[in-house]
């Protein structure tokens, strides 16, 4: 039997056990047992995320499966933060490394960033620094802050013909 109703921001609801919620998530187990109001509500209204990205986080609390995509994975990784869940987010950063790539290089390295991905950044930069000759052709380089692209230019690892 549920006993709590998360309603999403498209207004729909989704019925769960606090128990299946409080061992997925840090967020929920501070949220339920802090004897806070929220935590003691029938109903929890979320907001942090769009519907979709919602249903699929609880999806994962009840399945432990989870599918990546291009599509979502931004939105799954900020999902993550917000609910303390250290090990989604660990499994988001496995899937941004092994899809970094010239188009996206630069917008995951300061996605790292803002989201504290450690590999993602290093990968990232690291992608950057062997494809120096492609990556600056691309539109994407202008991205660069002025400091971040002295860092790249003054790498002992750029690989480039004429630095």
């Amino acid at each position: 039997m549920t006993d709590v109703t998360l309603i999403l921001p498209d207004q729909s609801a989704i019925l769960c056990h606090k128990v299946v919620l409080m061992a997925a998530s840090p967020f929920f187990d501070t949220m339920f047992q802090s004897g806070l109001k929220e935590g003691a509500e029938q109903n929890i209204k979320l907001d942090f995320a769009d519907s979709d990205i919602i249903k699929i986080l609880v999806e994962f609390f009840y399945s432990g499966n989870i599918e990546l995509t291009s599509g979502n994975i931004k939105e799954i990784v900020a999902g993550s933060e917000f609910l303390c869940c250290k090990h989604l987010k660990a499994h988001c950063e496995e899937y941004l490394v092994d899809t970094v790539g010239l188009s996206n290089c630069i917008d995951y390295y300061k996605y790292g960033q803002v989201f504290n991905l450690k590999l993602l950044i290093k990968t990232a930069f690291d992608f950057i620094l062997s494809k120096f000759r492609e990556f600056r052709e691309i539109s994407d380089f202008d991205k660069l802050t002025e400091d971040e692209l002295v860092e790249v230019v003054s790498s002992d690892r750029l690989n480039a013909e004429n630095e």
